[in-house]
């Protein structure tokens, strides 16, 4: 059984609840999803989020919208997005390592905040 986990920006706080895949492709849980279906029925201010399904030099979970910095990244911060098909820091540029074909390189990363509660964090922010 795989756990997909999703966490929820609500515009001020951050829901986080599993949603698990059964092998017979059954879903239990999924109290996140269903407030997300809701919401977007009734409003936009909300965000829904992917773990990456990897931790930070501190043992913490790795979600999209994560802040991270450290490790093979330097002491630049970036934001963890879902791109060419993996999880990735936003922006960078990898030189010599492949961090989507090395998961093991997030774990030398410190997660810092997050896209919603610390923009200040990033580069440019407003």
């Amino acid at each position: 059984m795989r756990e997909i986990k999703f966490r929820l920006w609500l515009g001020n706080e951050m829901l986080y609840d599993p949603i698990v895949w059964t092998p017979d492709c059954k879903l239990e849980g999924g109290t996140i999803l269903n407030q997300a279906i809701k919401k977007v029925q009734e409003e936009e201010n909300f965000v829904l989020m992917q773990s990456t399904g990897l931790k930070d030099k501190n043992g913490r979970e790795i979600w999209e919208g994560d802040i991270i910095t450290g490790g093979h990244l330097g002491n630049k911060n970036y934001e963890i997005e879902y791109d060419y098909h993996c999880f990735w820091p936003k922006g960078w540029e990898c030189g010599d390592v492949e961090m989507r074909n090395w998961p093991p390189a997030f774990e030398l990363c410190e997660i810092i905040g997050n896209i919603y509660k610390n923009p200040e964090l990033l580069e440019g922010a407003k």
